[in-house]
């Protein structure tokens, strides 16, 4: 059976709140976090999600964004639970980065700018948005700020390096218009 835990920024009570906002404390967990996903657990984080393509809204929506070793699965947050559904991510991961807000409105509608900043004194609740790019487009999604690494770590195992080592075909050309193999 597949545990499941929740992640590092995903705090719910005052325990999970005081490790957030401890730098000592959150450093454990974010490497716990880590390993759990290396184990082949699931690690779950709060965050908001938008898509360029497909069924994504075009404005970042609240879901929870399961880090399965099967692949991600967008969970969104809705008023009814029966009307949950899970949108596993099935498209080959290309590359993932973390990128600035495109303007301070999209900070503010998903706490990323102002207090919740860099440097604000509520940075650790604050956003930071994480572009990820499929095959079929741009995933994009605003991860809590004591997540980042984990979300980044996630994606980045998922990208399949291209095998150069062992092409499918090599044909040589010796200059008689033949292929070789």
């Amino acid at each position: 059976m597949n545990k499941s835990r929740r992640s590092t920024g995903t705090t719910r009570t005052f325990g999970e709140i005081y490790t957030a906002y401890n730098p000592r404390r959150r450093e454990g967990r974010k490497a716990a976090d880590v390993a759990a996903v290396s184990r082949g657990e699931t690690v779950w984080v709060v965050c908001s999600y938008r898509g360029n393509y497909g069924n994504y809204p075009n404005r970042f929506m609240g879901c929870y964004l399961d880090l399965a070793p099967g692949g991600p699965v967008i969970r969104p947050m809705l008023f009814f639970g029966q009307f949950w559904r899970r949108i596993p991510v099935m498209e080959k991961i290309i590359s993932v980065q973390v990128r600035p807000f495109s303007g301070w409105r999209e900070a503010a509608r998903v706490a990323g700018g102002g207090q919740y900043a860099a440097g604000g004194s509520l940075e650790q609740s604050g956003r930071v948005p994480i572009s990820c790019t499929t095959s079929g487009g741009v995933l994009e999604f605003a991860v809590p700020r004591p997540d980042v690494d984990l979300v980044l770590y996630y994606f980045g195992s998922l990208i399949e390096e291209p095998d150069t080592a062992n092409p499918a075909v090599q044909t040589a050309d010796d200059g008689t218009g033949e292929d070789k193999p």
